[in-house]
């Protein structure tokens, strides 16, 4: 999908699939999905909550306030989507959303 989305050449060979909302959560994380903990389980792993970046280890568990600094300065189109859409918390409603808008790129990569 990263290759898709532009005609410049895009080395795969340092980056990491990263949970944007952990799998394993902080305060932070708890208090800021505080209503939404019953279905935490099943958002973990969505299209929507992954994405690509060389700071895997770095990012971790931190908050979305301090990811999202990372994801609005990344090179990589598939991290445009939040400065794009201006994107300030992460929730399931953002979660499903990203996830849509990955899915429209996805079914362009791979037409059936």
């Amino acid at each position: 999908m990263e290759k898709y989305q532009t005609k410049e050449i895009v080395s795969l060979d340092n980056l990491t699939i990263e949970h944007i909302l952990p799998q394993t959560l902080n305060d932070e994380w708890k208090l800021m999905l505080e209503n939404e903990k019953e279905k935490l389980d099943s958002y973990i792993h969505r299209l929507g909550n992954l994405t690509l970046t060389a700071y895997n280890g770095e990012l971790s568990n931190k908050s979305f306030s301090k990811k999202i600094d990372y994801f609005n300065n990344s090179n990589l189109r598939i991290n445009h989507y939040f400065r794009e859409q201006n994107i300030e918390i992460w929730n399931l409603e953002a979660i499903n959303q990203r996830s849509k808008y990955l899915a429209d790129i996805a079914v362009k990569v791979w037409i059936r």
